[in-house]
């Protein structure tokens, strides 16, 4: 779209009048059910919202990071913005019905989303995995749905949050999160508070470079290599498929073949080449070429943690993602590394640990960061 912030909220304020300028009325369900009569009497309540390339999920969530109901949606990310946030719209509405309270009955609504963005004007500045991305004012635009408070936040710092308050850094008052996946993001919490930078994008510790060469692998933004573009779950992927191609990695390749016979036809085009989960399954089954790619990733992941020691000297480095399942086939050349490279003050007081909250940190952390707003900036 590649409005600017004056454009997108004048536009915004007829949106009283006229159609809503991101979200056209064919993209919009069937008008919200009024409120009903609260059926969740262990108030607060919030709203947290996931939005990721492929899902849109939601959920009513306590402020003790219960969850009392949940959907899950499609995210029509080839559609572009009017698309995803009647997706959104809609996910928010079911999820309300499903736990059988009206919309007054929540303190406000958070939305965790891919960035960069900016957190205290909840405008997206680009989303690399949603078509026509660009500046989109994302809270304004689904508050203009619902009267409560619309709070925007970064996928994995409102991940980090929940395990900072509820998860694996609940005991803690500085910690890092760190999530290896498709790539590799961040959230920074330090003395309680979250560390958002001067334009709202701190925590892309993914981005940090740990290869200064000119031919260096890129990540899925182009960078040469960075952190993200060397250990993350579509670099080990890459990695593998590689040497599957040279005739190499039979123990990859028998954990792809075993993988795909329990697919379906429709689904097996989509994995038609090693992922990294075949790399793990292989390595976990004592195929000494996997477990050497693993133990490589889980290297570089160490020297990005220690970049992060010496900068941040954070008492905890929480990590999750899918890659992380890995393990001690990755956890242990992390804190090796750590213990050989970093200054032994830092390295000493450094935690390395697993997440704990699995796939509902961003859902927890999304509806979390409502209160956290409210406290901070409310």
């Amino acid at each position: 779209m590649g409005l600017q912030r004056a454009d997108a909220v004048s536009l915004l304020l007829l949106a009283s009048q006229i159609n809503h300028p991101f979200v056209s009325p064919s993209a919009m369900p069937a008008s919200a059910p009024a409120p009903q009569p609260q059926k969740q009497p262990n108030a607060p309540l919030y709203v947290g919202v996931d939005l990721g390339g492929t899902h849109t999920r939601a959920a009513v969530v306590r402020d003790n990071a219960h969850i009392v109901a949940r959907v899950r949606r499609p995210t029509p990310a080839a559609d572009g913005p009017d698309a995803v946030i009647g997706a959104i719209v809609a996910a928010v509405r079911e999820v309300l019905a499903q736990a059988e309270i009206g919309i007054h009955e929540v303190r406000g609504i958070g939305i965790s989303a891919p960035g960069p963005l900016n957190p205290r004007t909840g405008i997206v500045y680009d989303a690399p995995n949603l078509r026509g991305w660009t500046n989109v004012p994302l809270a304004e635009a689904v508050a203009h749905f619902f009267p409560v408070p619309v709070f925007v936040g970064h996928d994995a710092t409102l991940a980090g949050y929940a395990e900072f308050r509820f998860g694996a850094g609940r005991d803690v008052d500085d910690m890092i999160y760190m999530t290896i996946s498709t790539g590799i993001g961040g959230g920074i919490i330090m003395h309680g508070n979250i560390i958002d930078g001067v334009s709202g994008t701190a925590g892309e510790i993914g981005h940090m470079y740990l290869d200064m060469r000119p031919d260096a692998p890129r990540c899925g933004s182009g960078h040469p290599g960075c952190l993200e573009a060397l250990a993350s779950g579509t670099a080990i992927a890459r990695d593998a498929s590689a040497l599957v191609a040279s005739g190499k990695g039979r123990g990859i390749a028998e954990a792809h073949r075993a993988r795909l016979a329990s697919m379906s036809e429709a689904s097996k085009e989509e994995a038609a080449h090693p992922a990294a989960r075949d790399v793990v399954a292989a390595a976990q089954a004592g195929d000494p070429e996997a477990g050497a790619m693993l133990h490589a990733a889980g290297v570089t992941i160490g020297y990005g943690c220690v970049n992060l020691a010496h900068t941040l000297n954070p008492r905890r480095i929480v990590i999750g993602g899918g890659v992380s399942n890995a393990g001690d086939l990755l956890f242990i050349p992390i804190r090796q590394t750590i213990t050989e490279r970093a200054f032994a003050r830092p390295a000493t007081d450094l935690e390395i640990v697993p997440a704990a909250l699995g796939d509902d940190g961003g859902l927890i952390g999304s509806a979390l960061y409502v209160e956290y707003q409210l406290q901070h900036n409310g």
